[in-house]
């Protein structure tokens, strides 16, 4: 199910559902990313292969079923049978149980790059997005406001 604008709750698609039962069915799936809750490690169009997954850990991105749609966000931490996640834009967090995780993204294709979350720059960016959350959100905020500067002065 997801939630439409009004707030009431719609049926997900027949695609969004196939794509379900492939991958539980412990199959790899692609998925074209929407929406912006992620970035910059996830931008809208990117290109996500998904992969079932049994080892959940914080800073792993995950796909998960909510009543209110299907969303990839990052696992802040696992407590108690209950997965806290939050999108790397955002502060709130939400909480869902291991059931509603039907995957975890393993590689990003943006284009002709193709990188995975776990290695290299992005490691070091999704340890700090669990780790230091408020440092990320300030971090952001003054990179925000240096491209807003660099696009004025030309």
């Amino acid at each position: 199910m997801a939630r439409g604008s009004q707030g009431e709750i719609r049926p997900l698609s027949e695609q969004t559902v196939q794509l379900l039962e492939r991958l539980h069915a412990g199959e790899t799936v692609w998925l074209k990313a929407q929406g912006g809750s992620m970035s910059p490690l996830i931008r809208e169009g990117d290109v996500l292969e998904i992969v079932p997954s049994l080892r959940i850990r914080p800073g792993m991105v995950v796909l998960v079923n909510t009543p209110w749609g299907v969303r990839c966000h990052r696992v802040v931490s696992v407590e108690n049978g209950q997965i806290v996640l939050r999108g790397d834009t955002l502060e709130a967090e939400e909480r869902v149980l291991r059931e509603q995780v039907v995957g975890t993204v393993r590689t990003v294709w943006r284009g002709k790059k193709v990188f995975s979350p776990y290695s290299g720059k992005w490691w070091l960016y999704g340890l700090l997005q669990t780790r230091a959350p408020q440092l990320m959100h300030g971090l952001r905020k003054v990179w925000r406001w240096s491209r807003r500067q660099r696009r004025h002065r030309m």
